[in-house]
């Protein structure tokens, strides 16, 4: 977006053509956002051999802070260019979930590092935190079938587009309780408490339709 590149554009409103990163996110009515993930994979190494991590614990804090920080610059930037769109940024899944047992506490610290930074960010932008983590761990073997891929299954993706769905629904089907916080919908600020238990009665009824 800083140099406004031009990428071809598949999608509503632009049928087929070429577009500026600038023009698609002035455009857009929904953003989501996964960066991060690679600042935590530069920083963390798997020996092959043991299984085991290498890193250094203060080049990974480092990391994990700068990633933070990119993170509010583009969420900024996003809303400079367009106010009016509603952002959602993904929170990690463990990409380890092979490691031995005593590796896995190291992964564990650096993912919640990684997440509250991803977190903090969405706060201080007043955009939607999208954790992924738990729903993924159900399952890994599912979700994440090849021990040497970090990649998720067909299944796993979908996981992770159900959890954004979750939180991009009441803004898609209800547009006139759109909000423009990090708040959910139990924390509607400016709403009575009639309006929030009409909001949040609709979502319900929202989720038993999407269940069916």
């Amino acid at each position: 977006m800083q140099k406004d590149v031009h990428k071809r554009i598949v999608g509503t409103g632009f049928r087929e053509k070429m577009a500026t990163a600038r023009e698609a996110v002035r455009k857009a009515d929904i953003i989501t956002i996964s960066a991060g993930a690679n600042d935590m994979l530069h920083a963390v190494k798997v020996n092959k051999t043991n299984h085991t991590l290498n890193f250094n614990k203060d080049n990974a804090a480092r990391m994990l802070n700068e990633a933070g920080e990119n993170l509010v610059e583009i969420q900024m930037l996003i809303k400079a260019l367009n106010p009016d769109a509603q952002i959602y940024v993904m929170g990690y899944y463990n990409p380890f979930p092979y490691l031995p047992k005593e590796a896995r506490p190291e992964i564990s610290k650096l993912l919640d590092e990684l997440n509250r930074n991803i977190e903090q960010s969405t706060i201080h932008c007043g955009t939607v935190f999208v954790p992924t983590r738990s729903v993924i761990a159900r399952d890994y073997q599912k979700y994440i079938p090849n021990p040497k891929n970090i990649h998720l299954s067909l299944a796993g993706y979908a996981q992770v587009a159900g959890q954004f769905w979750k939180e991009v629904q009441p803004a898609v089907l209800f547009p006139e309780f759109r909000v423009k916080t990090n708040g959910r919908n139990s924390d509607l600020p400016g709403l009575s408490i009639v309006q929030r238990a009409s909001i949040q009665g609709r979502n319900v009824v929202v989720e038993k339709l999407l269940r069916i």
